[in-house]
């Protein structure tokens, strides 16, 4: 007893592997063990049970017939043919059923349905599934991604007394997360820990980002928190999604108490960790828990970058407290953190819209000192804040020099120069050069137009 299963349970774990191990398998079930040859398939059946020849090659045809018409999608008649071998031989194994199935789920044109019918149906005749039953219902939905089928066989795999492979839920899992089906992704996992099976770090960090980037922060640190239960060692690419979502859902002190609880387990923390803080505090207007922070980042040997920096900038300037925003810049640049392009875009745009012009000029000076070609943003900054200031005709001049160095505009660069265009040469002859642009490729917009309209009008109607 014990050999024989031995030899079944071989039998069924190289099954899934190679298609070609069908053949002994159906053999087994049918309890033959000799190989028919191509030239013994013309021997007619008698109808004789007594001939052991006859029903060895009778049972050893239709099982042929029942694997070629189950490869070519005709399942109907490969369950029809099962049938007959059942009239003959007595009812089919489980073995037969499987061997069905995994053709059908490997054909180019498998159904789900069609497959998931005939379980019904051999369970139906009395037929109990084994594991082997299961993993080829997982492995081919999986494969037609039917990623909620397959999800419930796994389940029911288990209340049936077997245990999926962790191989097959991780692609499972994996698959989810690809197809953007966070609450299935999530009942995956679950149940991958239920089975004690740990998600790879990879897998887990995507999901925990996936769900902070929707808002589901809640979610996220209730799988982080499991997670770390079963053993799971994370990183900083785990929790700092947590960290940045709590802060954007403005729960900054929730967020700066995960930290400390980060800290005092030992798990290492990086200068985005805090950046998220500094984020947050920024955001809601706390701007001394956000300095506690930039100083905390000091004392620990995790000095601010740019990023850090330019985020405390622009919530400054957004908040109207520009001559803050500029101390903190002149901060960053005394503790050996250089401002990049973004940052003096964000504080000249500021300063523009105050209409502090000679400042502003400090800052395009420096620019220019430290190499820094203009954009797209600097081009709307600059031009747009002389034109909101009077000085149109640096506006024009500013524009065609930037023109003429080919740098990249973008629509609003485009629109903030049709406009300074109307201020300077007047609505005729903007127009004039935005239908050239037109044919060039420029497609306007209805701010273009609207621009265009309003100069006239302001052109004709007196003062």
């Amino acid at each position: 007893m014990s050999v024989s299963v031995s030899f079944g349970k071989c039998i069924s774990a190289r099954i899934c592997r190679k298609e070609q191990f069908f053949c002994p398998i159906l053999s087994f079930s049918a309890l033959s063990t000799e190989r028919i040859d191509d030239s013994e398939e013309s021997f007619v059946f008698d109808g004789s049970r007594n001939s052991s020849q006859s029903d060895h090659l009778c049972n050893s045809t239709l099982l042929h017939d029942t694997r070629k018409v189950a490869a070519s999608d005709f399942l109907r008649t490969a369950v029809s043919t099962l049938n007959l071998v059942g009239d003959i031989f007595g009812k089919p194994t489980i073995y037969d059923y499987n061997a069905i199935l995994y053709n059908y789920l490997n054909s180019k044109d498998a159904c789900a349905g069609e497959a998931l019918k005939l379980f019904d149906d051999m369970k139906n005749f009395g037929i109990c599934p084994n594991a082997l039953t299961f993993n080829i219902l997982l492995n081919g939905l999986l494969k037609l991604d039917k990623l909620e089928d397959t999800l419930f066989f796994a389940e029911a795999m288990c209340r049936s007394g077997f245990r999926p492979s962790f191989s097959s839920l991780m692609k499972l899992f994996k698959k989810s997360l690809g197809s953007s089906t966070l609450l299935h992704s999530f009942n995956v996992m679950e149940f991958m820990l239920r089975l004690d099976y740990v998600p790879t770090e990879r897998s887990s960090n995507l999901l925990i980002s996936d769900l902070c980037g929707v808002g589901k922060v809640s979610e996220a640190y209730f799988v982080f928190s499991i997670l770390t239960d079963k053993g799971f060692f994370p990183t900083v690419y785990t929790y700092n999604p947590i960290l940045l979502g709590l802060c954007k859902a403005g729960q900054s002190f929730v967020a700066l108490a995960v930290l400390t609880s980060l800290k005092k387990k030992g798990f290492p923390l990086n200068v985005y960790s805090f950046t998220a803080l500094v984020y947050g505090f920024s955001r809601e207007g706390l701007y001394d828990e956000a300095y506690r922070i930039l100083n905390q980042m000091q004392a620990e040997a995790c000095k601010p970058n740019v990023v850090t920096f330019t985020t405390v900038i622009k919530f400054l300037c957004d908040d109207g407290k520009v001559e803050e925003a500029l101390c903190v810049l002149d901060m960053m640049e005394g503790g050996e953190c250089h401002a990049d392009l973004i940052t003096y875009n964000i504080v000249l745009h500021a300063l523009f819209s105050e209409c502090n012009i000679l400042k502003a000029c400090d800052i395009v000076g420096i620019m220019d000192k430290k190499g820094f070609s203009p954009d797209c943003f600097t081009f709307s900054a600059v031009v747009g804040g002389l034109l909101k200031s009077g000085y149109t005709g640096p506006a024009n001049r500013f524009s065609l020099e930037y023109l003429a160095q080919g740098y990249g505009m973008d629509v609003v660069a485009w629109n903030v120069f049709i406009h300074a265009l109307c201020r300077g040469i007047g609505s005729s002859n903007a127009l004039c050069i935005l239908k050239k642009l037109m044919k060039e490729g420029f497609v306007p917009t209805n701010v273009t137009y609207n621009t265009i309209l309003n100069g006239f009008c302001k052109e004709t109607i007196p003062g």
